[in-house]
């Protein structure tokens, strides 16, 4: 009797840990096996998201800038999950996403993000309008590259 429990519980243990493997190795999908076709995202919709992201830079006041910078990595993060990214994270997809841009780009997609990282967790985040610009500038060709803008 003992026996035999010890024999099903090292079945199912293995089938559990079996699972967890498939499960992870699936979440490392190469570049060639993404659909970058994906619908979800409407190009109309980001360009009109986008009109109100360089609205808000226009307006140039603290507020507004920081709304551009948040607004901007969302829809980065949107297009990167729409075309399939894996990740639990913004941070884990633009980390699956390095293929998909030339570095200098990935460089400057990746301070962006860090930009509004310090947004979202400083208490009293202080941004300059060029920092902003620069930031945008990246996210906007990034997204052109992705097909989204």
């Amino acid at each position: 009797m003992e026996t035999t429990f010890i024999i099903i519980l090292g079945v199912i243990l293995a089938g559990i840990y079996l699972v967890w493997e498939l499960r992870k190795q699936g979440n490392k999908k190469t570049l060639k096996s993404v659909n970058y076709k994906s619908t979800y995202l409407k190009k109309e919709d980001v360009e009109l998201k986008w009109q109100e992201i360089e609205d808000n830079l226009k307006a140039g006041k603290p507020s507004n800038l920081s709304k551009a910078i948040l607004d901007g990595d969302k829809l980065i993060d949107e297009a990167l999950k729409d075309i399939r990214i894996a990740g639990d994270t913004m941070g884990d997809r633009l980390k699956n996403a390095n293929n998909l841009f030339e570095q200098n780009l990935y460089s400057k997609v990746w301070e962006a993000h860090k930009l509004r990282n310090y947004i979202a967790h400083e208490m009293n985040a202080i941004i300059n309008k060029s920092d902003v610009e620069e930031a945008l500038k990246s996210f906007k060709e990034a997204l052109v590259k992705l097909g989204k803008l």
